[in-house]
């Protein structure tokens, strides 16, 4: 689950996300972003849709590795599950702009990049998943998708949290979320040093109270509670 905007990839940033390369010596870091209120949506004359799948017809290949027929298949999966959802925005004509994943109710999420799992609280929503047409970017859609879900996972679904993921180096995503209200509630980092895997999480809202399932720290309090 990655709440965050595509970024160029360059050959150090493949580089780091290479299995010999994060095993032999490496350290990532995950920033856990949460939000408890509605927020103020932008203003912005799109159509944003919620499992819309005139909108999601409107797909268009951007990407070597996710074909019109996949995303779609995908897509179907999502919607069809209970308490998933999928945002997008359009213009009036066009292809799709924008799209983001939400689930109500998440109980557990695994995240690949730093190879954690969290156990969340009761009613929590995550946010993950955000991608924006290329011919698009720049435009504040990446707010607007977060200031929908946002809001209807609020008033709609009755959560008392929603979370999204960012790593660490990702100052674009992590500017964004704060437009929408998002703050730090804890950081994931994972060291790799020659073959040997070390988990943490260091919490900053202690309101939050999810439990980091692969930090040595709490499986110890976990077990004496």
């Amino acid at each position: 689950m990655t709440s965050s905007l595509p970024r160029r990839e360059t050959f150090i940033w493949r580089l780091k996300r290479q299995p010999l390369f994060r095993k032999g010596w490496s350290t990532r870091q995950l920033h856990l972003l949460v939000v408890d209120a509605p927020c103020s949506a932008p203003a912005a004359a799109l159509e944003v849709g919620i499992n819309n799948f005139q909108h999601l017809d409107r797909f268009e290949q951007t990407t070597s590795w996710l074909t019109r027929d996949a995303f779609l298949s995908f897509a179907r999966r999502h919607c069809e599950r209970r308490d998933c959802y999928i945002f997008t925005v359009v213009d009036a004509r066009g292809p799709l702009l924008g799209y983001g994943l939400a689930q109500a109710n998440a109980i557990e999420s695994r995240f690949s990049e730093v190879d954690q799992r969290v156990r969340w609280p009761q009613r929590t929503a995550t946010l993950f998943t955000d991608f924006i047409h290329p011919a698009a970017r720049g435009r504040g859609l990446h707010s607007v998708l977060q200031a929908a879900r946002i809001n209807f996972l609020f008033r709609e679904t009755g959560m008392r949290w929603i979370v999204s993921a960012v790593e660490a180096d990702n100052f674009p995503a992590m500017q964004s979320s704060r437009k929408t209200g998002f703050r730090l509630a804890a950081t994931l980092e994972t060291r790799f040093r020659l073959g040997l895997r070390r988990c943490s999480a260091s919490v900053v809202d202690p309101t939050f109270n999810a439990q980091f399932l692969d930090d040595p720290r709490y499986k110890a309090s976990d077990s004496h509670s």
